[in-house]
Protein backbone atom coordinates (compact mmCIF):
# COMPACT_ATOMS: atom_id res chain seq x y z
CA UNK A 1 0.00 0.00 0.00
CA UNK A 2 1.11 3.29 -0.95
CA UNK A 3 1.53 5.89 2.29
CA UNK A 4 0.91 9.55 1.27
CA UNK A 5 1.87 12.95 2.60
CA UNK A 6 1.56 16.67 1.90
CA UNK A 7 3.82 19.08 2.48
CA UNK A 8 2.35 22.54 2.30
CA UNK A 9 3.97 26.05 2.31
CA UNK A 10 3.84 28.83 5.41
CA UNK A 11 0.88 29.81 3.35
CA UNK A 12 -0.88 26.42 3.87
CA UNK A 13 -1.28 25.71 0.13
CA UNK A 14 -0.37 22.45 -1.17
CA UNK A 15 2.80 22.23 -3.16
CA UNK A 16 3.89 18.71 -3.08
CA UNK A 17 1.82 15.00 -2.37
CA UNK A 18 4.81 12.71 -2.20
CA UNK A 19 4.06 8.98 -1.73
CA UNK A 20 5.99 6.30 -0.47
CA UNK A 21 6.04 2.31 -2.61
CA UNK A 22 7.66 -0.59 -0.42
CA UNK A 23 9.68 -3.08 -2.28
CA UNK A 24 7.76 -4.69 -4.35
CA UNK A 25 4.68 -1.74 -5.00
CA UNK A 26 5.87 -0.42 -8.23
CA UNK A 27 3.91 -1.36 -10.73
CA UNK A 28 1.22 -0.37 -7.99
CA UNK A 29 3.59 2.68 -6.85
CA UNK A 30 2.94 3.87 -10.21
CA UNK A 31 -0.51 3.64 -10.80
CA UNK A 32 -1.09 5.54 -7.37
CA UNK A 33 1.36 8.05 -9.14
CA UNK A 34 -0.59 9.07 -11.95
CA UNK A 35 -3.60 8.90 -10.36
CA UNK A 36 -2.66 11.56 -7.20
CA UNK A 37 -1.07 13.88 -10.18
CA UNK A 38 -4.32 14.14 -12.29
CA UNK A 39 -6.59 13.94 -9.40
CA UNK A 40 -5.40 15.99 -6.72
CA UNK A 41 -2.24 17.69 -7.84
CA UNK A 42 -3.26 19.39 -11.51
CA UNK A 43 -5.93 20.81 -10.87
CA UNK A 44 -4.00 23.03 -8.24
CA UNK A 45 -1.86 24.69 -11.21
CA UNK A 46 -4.82 26.17 -12.70
CA UNK A 47 -3.65 29.77 -12.45
CA UNK A 48 -0.76 28.86 -13.92
CA UNK A 49 0.67 28.72 -17.55
CA UNK A 50 1.32 25.63 -18.81
CA UNK A 51 1.47 23.47 -21.26
CA UNK A 52 3.61 20.20 -20.37
CA UNK A 53 3.74 17.47 -17.85
CA UNK A 54 7.42 17.20 -16.83
CA UNK A 55 8.44 13.76 -15.79
CA UNK A 56 12.19 13.76 -13.56
CA UNK A 57 13.80 10.12 -12.92
CA UNK A 58 16.06 10.50 -10.39
CA UNK A 59 17.32 7.17 -9.75
CA UNK A 60 20.12 8.03 -7.39
CA UNK A 61 17.64 8.97 -4.69
CA UNK A 62 14.71 6.27 -6.15
CA UNK A 63 12.11 9.40 -6.88
CA UNK A 64 10.00 9.51 -9.84
CA UNK A 65 8.68 13.96 -10.01
CA UNK A 66 5.80 14.73 -11.91
CA UNK A 67 4.74 18.02 -12.54
CA UNK A 68 3.23 20.60 -15.15
CA UNK A 69 5.82 22.80 -16.69
CA UNK A 70 6.11 25.63 -19.80
CA UNK A 71 8.15 23.60 -22.00
CA UNK A 72 10.40 26.91 -23.47
CA UNK A 73 11.14 27.66 -19.71
CA UNK A 74 13.66 25.85 -17.34
CA UNK A 75 12.67 27.29 -14.17
CA UNK A 76 10.06 25.31 -11.74
CA UNK A 77 6.77 27.07 -12.14
CA UNK A 78 4.12 24.51 -10.63
CA UNK A 79 2.33 25.47 -7.84
CA UNK A 80 1.58 21.60 -7.28
CA UNK A 81 3.14 18.13 -8.20
CA UNK A 82 3.62 14.37 -7.29
CA UNK A 83 6.69 12.18 -6.37
CA UNK A 84 6.98 9.00 -5.29
CA UNK A 85 9.64 7.19 -3.91
CA UNK A 86 10.42 3.80 -4.30
CA UNK A 87 12.18 1.33 -2.15
CA UNK A 88 12.82 -0.99 -5.92
CA UNK A 89 14.93 1.84 -7.27
CA UNK A 90 16.59 3.12 -4.33
CA UNK A 91 17.57 0.05 -4.05
CA UNK A 92 18.72 -0.96 -7.85
CA UNK A 93 20.78 2.31 -7.63
CA UNK A 94 22.40 1.52 -4.42
CA UNK A 95 23.62 -1.54 -5.97
CA UNK A 96 24.30 -0.25 -8.97
CA UNK A 97 26.69 2.69 -7.53
CA UNK A 98 28.42 0.05 -5.56
CA UNK A 99 29.29 -2.67 -8.02
CA UNK A 100 32.91 -2.32 -9.60
CA UNK A 101 31.65 -1.34 -13.18
CA UNK A 102 33.67 1.71 -15.23
CA UNK A 103 31.91 5.05 -15.41
CA UNK A 104 31.07 4.12 -19.34
CA UNK A 105 29.17 0.94 -18.08
CA UNK A 106 27.36 2.95 -15.34
CA UNK A 107 25.81 5.42 -17.39
CA UNK A 108 24.93 2.95 -19.88
CA UNK A 109 22.73 1.01 -16.95
CA UNK A 110 21.32 4.16 -16.02
CA UNK A 111 20.42 5.12 -19.95
CA UNK A 112 19.12 1.94 -20.13
CA UNK A 113 17.10 1.71 -16.66
CA UNK A 114 15.57 5.14 -17.48
CA UNK A 115 13.97 4.00 -20.78
CA UNK A 116 12.83 1.08 -18.88
CA UNK A 117 11.07 2.89 -16.43
CA UNK A 118 9.39 5.26 -18.97
CA UNK A 119 8.14 2.00 -20.48
CA UNK A 120 6.57 1.27 -16.94
CA UNK A 121 5.52 4.78 -16.25
CA UNK A 122 3.52 4.70 -19.93
CA UNK A 123 2.02 1.84 -18.94
CA UNK A 124 0.89 2.68 -15.77
CA UNK A 125 -0.80 5.61 -17.22
CA UNK A 126 -4.81 5.89 -17.49
CA UNK A 127 -5.15 7.37 -20.96
CA UNK A 128 -8.44 8.94 -20.02
CA UNK A 129 -6.89 10.46 -17.43
CA UNK A 130 -3.61 12.05 -19.68
CA UNK A 131 -5.57 12.25 -22.77
CA UNK A 132 -3.99 15.32 -24.94
CA UNK A 133 -0.88 15.60 -22.83
CA UNK A 134 2.62 16.21 -24.00
CA UNK A 135 4.93 14.40 -21.65
CA UNK A 136 9.03 15.33 -21.17
CA UNK A 137 10.72 13.13 -19.16
CA UNK A 138 13.79 13.77 -17.90
CA UNK A 139 16.81 12.16 -16.75
CA UNK A 140 19.22 13.14 -14.02
CA UNK A 141 21.71 11.30 -14.53
CA UNK A 142 22.44 12.99 -18.36
CA UNK A 143 20.33 16.18 -17.24
CA UNK A 144 18.61 16.71 -19.98
CA UNK A 145 15.08 15.95 -21.63
CA UNK A 146 15.63 11.91 -23.34
CA UNK A 147 11.98 11.64 -24.47
CA UNK A 148 8.76 13.54 -25.31
CA UNK A 149 5.53 11.35 -25.87
CA UNK A 150 2.24 13.01 -26.57
CA UNK A 151 -0.24 10.99 -24.87
CA UNK A 152 -3.43 9.94 -27.68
Amino acid sequence: MVEWKTEKDTKNKVIFFTGIAHIGEFENGVIELWRKFFIDSLPLNKDINWDVIRVELWLDSGRIIIFPAFEKNLERIESSGCQMFFYDLHEYYENLADSKISDKQFDAEVERKDYELIKKLISGLNMNEGSGHQLLFWSSNSEKIIQTRKIP
